[in-house]
């Protein structure tokens, strides 16, 4: 009889152990989403990248491209911004907004990416005012106070 009550016992705390361990999995997923949900960076109210040199784009001079919080640049035209210069990789650089700043990382292009002629080798932050070189294209950020 006690190695019956004893098989129950156990049974019944493998049930409530599976149980908490389902609690568990569950609160810690909620938890993550919430985390996920919440934005990480709030976008600046307003910015953009002015064209200083066009280099051998179809891009003007004083052109003034508006940025999202992720920017793909490149030649191809699936980018976000668009470059059509010879000296431009396909998928050049990503220019995004996180951590309360603007970032730009060199996707292995060919000709590499430049900030300030500083050449970008690990993801560097681009300041407004700071001098982007993508191939012979020169832009600039710009940021609305």
């Amino acid at each position: 009889m006690s190695t019956d009550v004893t098989i129950l016992v156990l049974r019944i705390a493998v049930i409530a152990l599976l149980y908490f361990l389902i609690f568990q999995l569950l609160r810690t997923m909620r938890r993550d989403l919430r985390r996920t949900a919440q934005p990480t960076a709030a976008h600046p109210r307003a910015s953009w990248l002015t064209v200083v040199e066009p280099g051998h784009s179809d891009m003007m001079r004083g052109d003034e491209i508006p940025l999202e919080t992720v920017n793909s640049i490149g030649r191809a035209p699936s980018n976000t911004i668009c470059v059509n210069d010879d000296f431009v990789s396909a998928q050049h650089a990503i220019l995004s907004f996180r951590q309360k700043q603007w970032w730009l990382e060199d996707l292995g292009s060919t000709n590499g990416s430049f900030v300030n002629r500083h050449p970008v080798e690990t993801p560097t932050i681009v300041a407004p005012g700071d001098m982007v070189e993508i191939g012979r294209v020169k832009l600039k950020l710009g940021k609305q106070d």
